[in-house]
């Protein structure tokens, strides 16, 4: 069996958060690919918190030496490849905007289902089964970039990119409440 990774829907659109932001043409985020351009961003920003559900850890180990990462110059630690991508989507089906998970360390933050962790940490890194890794929206490159999308109803959308290590299963993870509707991006605000 391999790990099972989702996304705490209800925890992401609780953190929901649009926020403009100043950031130069050498910022970590501008060199990192997580906005189009310098300069004044509006950013909606979110947390993300991926359960593993599945019956065993996901293991990928030391970041050191190890394929599924890359050394960031620019923040001075090593980042996991292709963990995940974000679309804020038109109530078409279109894409208004994406962004991307910077994933640096991949560890158990958050018990999920009772039973121990395996103590997994930045220099080798996994989420235990029962588990959860989270990235808080105050992070750098965790949103999407808004900039220029005009007013209008949103559907968040989270794909997990599957690989040999984990499988995410109900991708991609469409986040609405159901009872009020999709996002309203207005002017400098939102509400769900």
């Amino acid at each position: 069996p391999l790990p099972d990774l989702t996304v705490d829907t209800q925890g992401l659109i609780s953190s929901l958060e649009l926020v403009t932001l100043n950031f130069d043409a050498n910022s970590c985020v501008m060199v990192e690919g997580c906005i189009a351009q310098p300069g004044d961003r509006r950013l909606l920003r979110f947390d993300t918190t991926t359960p593993n559900i599945g019956q065993v850890d996901m293991v990928l180990g030391s970041p050191t030496n190890n394929p599924l990462f890359e050394f960031s110059p620019c923040h001075g630690h090593h980042h996991f490849t292709s963990y995940a991508n974000y679309r804020l989507l038109r109530t078409d089906g279109s894409v208004a905007a994406t962004g991307h998970k910077q994933a640096f360390c991949l560890m158990d933050t958050t018990p999920v289902s009772g039973g121990a962790g395996r103590g997994y940490n930045c220099g080798n890194q996994g989420i235990s089964a029962g588990w959860a890794d989270t990235y808080g929206a105050g992070l750098d490159c965790q949103w999407v970039d808004v900039t220029g999308v005009p007013a209008g109803a949103m559907v968040t959308s989270i794909d997990m990119i599957e690989g040999e290590h984990f499988v995410a299963r109900g991708f991609p993870v469409l986040i609405e409440q159901p009872a009020v509707g999709p996002l309203m991006l207005e002017g400098p605000a939102f509400h769900a």
